[in-house]
């Protein structure tokens, strides 16, 4: 690695052109963003570890990505969340990116990531992955949003300028 290192930064241009902007190009970083839903649990009647916690009249958003279980016989009631792990990415201008996103919880999600330089929908399934390679160029935000787990289920990309 010194050799190259020594390419980049001590020798003329006239060296060789081809080697040195191959071996001094930014390094790609990889990313694992997994679908994921956090779940909560708790009782109309409470136990030795919790007390009673009354079942919420409000209604949640509409959109799938926010859902709560009426109580059961024994009045215990759940609270899930869907939710992209991580949510927030930071990254650099230029910066060569590559995003793996792993289907873990949720059967399938209906995936849209928009910004400067990309556009991509894809479909996610549960046991499968689906990578997305991207140069993002300015400064701004890239959106990382699922259609059938909305509103929770949002994600983004910070791109910083150089």
């Amino acid at each position: 690695m010194r050799g190259i290192a020594a390419l980049c930064v001590g020798l003329p241009l006239v060296v060789g052109i081809i080697a040195v902007s191959s071996a001094c190009s930014a390094e790609v970083r990889d990313f694992y963003i997994k679908t994921v839903h956090i779940d909560g649990t708790t009782s109309t009647k409470g136990d030795a570890d919790h007390k009673a916690e009354p079942f919420p009249t409000a209604p949640m958003p509409e959109g799938g990505g926010l859902v709560l279980s009426k109580p059961d016989e024994a009045g215990k009631w759940r609270m899930r969340a869907f939710a992209f792990e991580p949510a927030q990415l930071v990254v650099k201008a230029g910066e060569p990116i590559r995003l793996h996103f792993v289907g873990i919880q949720g059967m399938s999600h209906s995936i849209h990531v928009k910004g400067e330089g990309v556009d991509e929908r894809f479909t996610l399934t549960r046991g499968n992955m689906h990578t997305l390679e991207l140069t993002p160029e300015k400064a701004g935000v890239i959106e990382i949003e699922c259609y059938d787990h909305k509103p929770s289920m949002r994600g983004e990309i910070v791109v910083l300028a150089q």
